[in-house]
């Protein structure tokens, strides 16, 4: 049997569509075909997997939340991929759903990166804000303190122009990313990985450059800037590892 439907939650319903392209699968419409969940945030996301019927998947991007708790095991397989983040204050949640749920370790993209190839390194640091209500999670006041020690131009973006537009006025012309979160911002890094430029952030991932200090960050700037006119190797390597099989349902089994 082939997973050919997805559910996203609300909180992630921006990569719907490229997802949707990326892998030929349909938005979730029927709670007796195999599917696959992404996100578990709210409580919309726990009512519709859990009265699902048939095989489901579950993607839980970012940090893993209370809500796995009220998740029915019965049926679920839980994709773990490097992007998965536990810390002190979700701990007890890793615990529960490795102790109550079957579980895979694999990592298949949300979208194409296709487009996203080496270019000449530019001159400038990125720093994605995400929106103005976001900008203060996503690390606005790291971004100025930074502004203020660095020679270095930063780029502030934030949500409003097309992805070509940001590559050309944005990516092309930065040597570095700069991203205070662990999770936000992620899609962001890989982006800019397979155009070969590092993203300075304690993410999981080989394209992050982990920092303890804002003097840590400063370091890693005027190493990455060394590459500045340069055209880097992608940095993606074995990251992904998983193609169409995922849709397959032995395949998490």
């Amino acid at each position: 049997m082939q997973i050919k439907q997805v559910y996203f939650s609300p909180g992630v319903k921006f990569f719907e569509k490229g997802f949707y392209d990326k892998w030929n699968v349909v938005k979730y419409h029927s709670r007796h075909e195999p599917a696959l969940f992404i996100g578990m945030y709210r409580d919309i996301d726990v009512k519709m997997i859990n009265r699902h019927k048939g095989f489901k998947a579950l993607w839980n991007t970012g940090r893993i939340r209370e809500q796995i708790t009220r998740v029915n095991p019965k049926n679920v397989v839980i994709r773990i991929s490097p992007e998965s983040i536990v810390d002190d204050n979700t701990r007890q949640y890793e615990k529960y759903y490795l102790t109550n749920f079957k579980y895979k370790h694999c990592n298949f993209p949300i979208k194409d990166f296709s487009k996203f190839i080496p270019t000449k390194i530019g001159n400038k640091i990125y720093c994605y804000l995400g929106n103005e209500k976001a900008k203060y999670i996503m690390g606005f006041e790291m971004a100025e303190k930074i502004k203020d020690k660095t020679g270095f131009e930063m780029i502030c973006s934030m949500q409003g122009h097309t992805m070509d537009w940001i590559m050309g006025n944005y990516y092309n012309d930065c040597f570095v990313n700069l991203k205070a979160t662990i999770i936000p911002g992620y899609t962001t890094s890989t982006e800019l990985a397979y155009m070969g430029r590092y993203t300075i952030s304690n993410s999981n991932g080989p394209f992050f450059k982990p920092y303890k200090t804002i003097d840590d960050i400063l370091r890693l700037i005027d190493k990455e800037s060394e590459k500045i006119g340069t055209i880097q190797k992608p940095l993606v390597a074995d990251f992904f590892d998983t193609g169409e099989e995922w849709k397959n349902v032995n395949f998490w089994i």
